[in-house]
Formats: structure tokens, sequence, C-alpha cells
């Protein structure tokens, strides 16, 4: 043992004094501080990508007066010329429905402006209020349709209608004083059970009905519904609105699913989703109860540069792994250099043991870096709380696990790609000694796992068990191993996760074995090929 430690620690201290080596660290590390930064400097460009709109209330508001200020001086002059011709803004009606529309929306936004917001956040709502203020431009419109209707179709129905539009307008106008999340919550029950009434509203009712079911989650978590700036309302109701389509998923045992080829189709739930989904529905009620989801502009940037990193990072790591697996036996054979180590009372195993694992701490330690340094390097740009914990759950507990420790672990299951192809180019370089063939044969595999088992998974047939004994379906046990991955992510990045983690692969039992047995060939006739060739 002690012989092959003092190998090991000749075979780093040879890796690290290289300059390229060095050189590809220092590249990642730089990297990972770096990509943060210029993130966070072009944030208005990446945020508006994800849907966030950063305008000024009051810069809306003025936006509208003048489309309204224009939209009248083209109806009393009668001018077309106003708008190009065919454009249907230009159309007299059109234009007096859109100026009642922004006025309807001015007094939204003046609506807000008493609460204090200051930017336009429609998609990422910050409370209650902001809902409520949707509501209150609806029930207006509602209650001045009905004002219109001829009085041979007013009803009794229509008049309690008219007088509960009234009373919630009035109701919803003093939230920003009163910030009453219950009353909001009632009053969406008091509508439900007006809606009740005509057979021609169930279909509204019934999503009316999902959203209070939402809403009296969040309320049991937070009474105040987001007004004391503790709590983030809008992330909570988007993990809410996921509950409820789960359990509409499995309630109804299928779903819908999208191909390029084949279009939206209707699919039955199989076993392992439905346990899946049930054990996330207890992922983000956990994340709801205890305010531990993704949520606000500092985690979209957060996650989206960590994302930048773990892609352009992992390509770096690959060139310095793959480089120096693919040179740590052909260039030493080709310079003569190995021969004072044949010589040596040490056996080739050991010798070989001691290569295999400079590689794999190589592999493990520039991973570790890239984790750890682009996570700090987050922290300190968007906030120590942009990075979520990684939260699990199983049929009996919901744990979880710092996002610090998750975020090492991760990078290492996503890397067993690394792993295999560090011990493909260790056996290239030991049984053809042909350095600059090792390494180039290793990258052009490494560029085409991605694209192959992409290929492989978008083709539109049946999974088949041919596909299963392909190497590169059996690189990616992320999904495997950390299935709640997605829910570490703001819901704008974390689709394709999901679409992800049920694609044609194989399970994990299959993978792991199939790994074993990838890498036990490969050790094996890496040191067949040291131990009976001539050196």
């Amino acid at each position: 043992m002690n012989k092959i430690i003092a190998l090991y620690r000749n075979e780093m201290s040879r890796i690290f004094r290289k300059t390229s080596h060095l050189i590809l660290i220092g590249l990642l590390v730089i990297l990972c501080i770096a990509l943060p930064l210029l993130v966070n400097a072009g944030r208005n460009l990446f945020l508006g990508e994800f849907g966030y709109n950063l305008d000024s209330l009051t810069e809306m508001k003025q936006q509208n007066e003048n489309q309204i200020s224009t939209m009248k001086a083209s109806l009393e002059n009668s001018n077309p010329g106003y708008y190009p011709p065919g454009d249907p803004s230009g159309d007299t009606d059109y234009q007096e429905a859109e100026i009642l529309r922004l006025e309807k929306e001015n007094l939204r936004i003046d609506y807000l402006l008493t609460v204090g917001y200051e930017n336009n956040v429609v998609q990422h709502n910050q409370d209650f209020i902001v809902d409520a203020s949707y509501d209150m431009i609806d029930y207006m419109d509602s209650a001045e349709a009905i004002r219109k209707l001829p009085e041979s179709e007013q009803t009794p129905w229509y008049e309690q209608c008219l007088s509960f539009y009234e009373n919630s307008i009035t109701v919803i106008r003093s939230f920003p004083k009163t910030r009453d999340f219950r009353s909001y919550i009632d009053l969406l029950i008091k509508e439900s059970a007006l809606l009740s009434q005509n057979p021609d509203y169930q279909a509204h009712k019934e999503f009316l009905d999902m959203d209070i079911d939402n809403l009296e989650l969040i309320y049991l978590a937070d009474p105040t519904g987001g007004t004391d700036g503790t709590y983030s309302y809008s992330a909570a109701l988007e993990v809410a609105r996921s509950i409820s389509g789960l359990n509409d998923f499995i309630e109804g045992g299928c779903e819908y699913t999208y191909n390029a080829f084949s279009g939206e189709t209707i699919v039955p739930i199989s076993p392992a989703k439905r346990t899946f989904y049930l054990d996330s529905i207890k992922v983000m009620e956990h994340q709801i109860a205890t305010n531990t989801f993704p949520s606000g502009v500092a985690t979209v940037l957060a996650n989206l540069s960590k994302n930048m990193v773990q892609s352009v990072g992992k390509f770096f790591v690959g060139v310095l792994v793959l480089m120096v697996a693919g040179s740590t036996i052909s260039q030493e054979i080709a310079t003569g250099s190995i021969k004072s180590l044949i010589i040596a009372p040490v056996r080739r195993w050991k010798i070989l043991t001691a290569k295999i694992l400079s590689v794999l701490s190589v592999l493990a330690l520039s991973l570790f870096l890239m984790s750890v340094i682009s996570t700090l390097s987050c922290s300190a740009v968007f906030g120590a709380g942009s990075l979520v914990d990684y939260v699990y759950a199983n049929a009996h507990s919901v744990g979880s696990i710092p996002y610090m420790i998750y975020d090492v672990l991760s990078a290492f299951v996503k890397s067993v790609d690394l792993l295999v192809l560090a011990l493909f180019a260790l056996l290239l370089s030991t049984t053809l000694r042909n350095t600059a063939f090792a390494v180039a044969a290793s990258i052009g595999a490494y560029f085409s796992i991605s694209l192959l088992s992409a290929m492989l998974i978008s083709l539109p047939i049946p999974r088949q068990m041919w596909m299963d004994f392909m190497p590169f379906m059996n690189l990616d046990l992320n999904n495997d191993i950390f299935r709640f991955s997605m829910y570490t992510y703001p819901s704008d990045l974390s689709n394709e996760l999901a679409e992800a983690l049920f694609s044609v692969r194989p399970g994990l039992l299959f993978t792991s074995i199939y790994l074993v047995v990838l890498i036990t060939i490969m050790v094996l006739g890496t040191y067949d090929s040291f131990s009976k060739r001539d050196i």
C-alpha cells in the first residue's frame, strides 16, 4: 500500500507540473467566477428571455395614456392614416374597445401603485393583491355587461351577480389597507357558490375551485398572502397549481405528452410515474409549507449561471481529464521515463493502480472545484438564498440535502460519462501507445455521446431492448439518482428536466450493472496490455 501511495503522489506531482494542465484548471476557476458576474451584468437581457417584465408601472401607465391619446385623436379626426392599411387597430369599434381596456388597465396600475409596487411583475405576482387587481377589472367588466343586458334578460341570478361584483370591487379596493388574505379567499368562495347556480358556468367554477384550493394551501403556510414580504407568494402559487395538475393526472389515470413526430397525445400513466407524481406532490407541499422553493429573479439568474457553468465547465474538465488519461502511459513509454518504474521492485499492477487513481483524482478534484466555486460565486452575486436545497420524498417521508452537498454529488453523477471516457482514453493510451490518437479519439467520443443519445431517444419508434446496450444510453444517472432535481429550479427552467425524466432510457439497476461490466472490461484490458507487453 505504501508503494501505491508513493506512486500516486508521484503521478499527481507530475500531472500538476504540466503547464497545460494548470492553464485548464485556471480557466475553469475563472469561468466559475466570471459567468455569474456576466449573467448579472446582462440580467435584463436574460430575464427578458424568461418572461420577466421589469418595466416600471409608472412607465407602463404613461405608455397606455399615450396610446389612448393616439386612438382618441384618430377617432375624433376619423383619420385611418394613423394605422397601416389592413391593421385592425384602425377599426373604430376596435379602438373604442381598446381605449376602454387601457383605461381599466391604468385603474389596475393605480391600484398597485397605492400598494407601493414599482415594477410590472405580471407573470410573477408579488402577493395576493396583484391577483385581486385582475379580479377587480374582471368584476368591473362583468358588472358592466350585466347592466347592458335588456330588461327581458335580467334575472334574479344576474341581480345577485351584479350585487356580488359591486360589493367585491369595494372589498378589493380595501386590500391595500387591510391586506386581508382570508377575505380574498372567502370572496372567491362566494363567487364559486354563485356560479354553481348556473349550469353555463360550471367549467369556470371548476377552475375557480382549483384556485381556491391552491390559495387555501398557501394560507396555511402564510396567512398574509405574501404581503409581509417574507413569503414567496408567486412561487407558492405556481407550485400549488403544479400540484393541482398532478392530482388531475393521477385521478384521470392519463396525461398529455408531446412528440415532435406524433404531436400531442394522451397516454396512460405508468405505475412508476404515478408513484413519482405522488412523491412530487409531497415535495411541493413541503416547499409550500416551509417557503423553500426556488423563486424570484435572483434564483432564476443563479440557476441560469449554474447551468452555464456546468455546460462550459464540464467541457474544460473533460478536456483536462482526457488529456491526463490519454497521455499518462503512452507519453511515458515514448519518453522512456516509465522504464525507471518498471525496473524498480514494484509490480506493474501497483503502477497502473496509482495511475488510475491519479486520473480519478483529477476528475473528482476538478468537479469539486467547479461545483464549490460556482456555488460560492452565485451566492455572492445573487444572494445566499438564491440556490435552494434539494428536497426528496419517498412513500413515508420528505427530506432535504443542503445545496452545496447536492451540487457536488450531482456533478459527480452527471460526469459518469467522463469517467468512462477517461478509462477508455487510458485503454487506448496503453494499448496503442499513441497519445495524440488516445486523446483525440476520446474527445471525439465525448462530443458524440450526447448527440447520439438525443438522436436515439427522439426516434419515433417504440423502445427496443437493443437500445439499452448502447453505451451512450447508460451514461446519465442524474435523473435516476436525483429524481427531484427539477424542483431546485424555478418553473421557467424545470420543464425540460421534467420531460427528460421518463425518456426512453434503461433503468438504474440495468445501467449500474452495465457500467460495472463496462468499466471492469476496460480496466482489465488496460492491465492486460500494460502487464504483458514489452516496455
